[in-house]
C-alpha cells in the first residue's frame, strides 16, 4: 500500500474514532466528570476493539506494543469502575440497584478482556 493512502486511512480512523468519543460524551447525562468518563470509555472500547481483532488476526502485537496493550487492558477496568462508581457516589441519594444492575457482566467481560490483552502484551 502506498504511503499516501496509509496516511489517509490513519487520518480517517483517528477523525472517527475521537469524532464517536466526543459525541458519545457530549450526549451523555451527567456532569462534566460523567461525560469525560463516557468519552474517555467509548474511545476505550473502540481502541480495545481494534486490539481483540488483531489478537484474532494473529497481529496484535504488530498494532499495538505491549505496554501500550498493557495500557489499553488496566484502561478498560479503570474506566469500568469509574463508569459505575462515579454516579454511585454522587448520586448516592437516589436508588441505585437498577444501574448497578448489569455491573457484574462488565466485570466479566472486562476480566477476559484484561486477561486477552495481557497474555498477548506478553508475546
Amino acid at each position: 500500500m502506498a504511503r499516501f493512502e496509509k496516511y489517509v486511512s490513519l487520518i480517517i480512523f483517528t477523525v472517527l474514532v475521537l469524532a464517536f468519543s466526543v459525541v458519545n460524551g457530549y450526549r451523555s447525562d451527567g456532569d462534566t466528570f460523567e461525560k469525560i468518563i463516557n468519552g474517555v470509555g467509548m474511545l476505550e472500547s473502540l481502541l480495545v476493539l481494534v486490539a481483540l481483532f488483531g489478537i484474532y488476526k494473529g497481529k496484535g502485537a504488530e498494532l499495538f506494543p505491549g505496554k501500550q496493550l498493557k495500557l489499553l487492558a488496566y484502561g478498560a477496568v479503570i474506566i469500568t469502575f469509574l463508569t459505575y462508581f462515579y454516579p454511585l457516589f454522587r448520586y448516592s441519594e437516589q436508588n441505585s440497584r437498577d444501574f448497578m444492575s448489569t455491573f457484574v457482566y462488565d466485570v466479566v467481560l472486562n476480566i477476559i478482556i484484561f486477561i486477552l490483552l495481557i497474555k498477548e502484551s506478553r508475546k
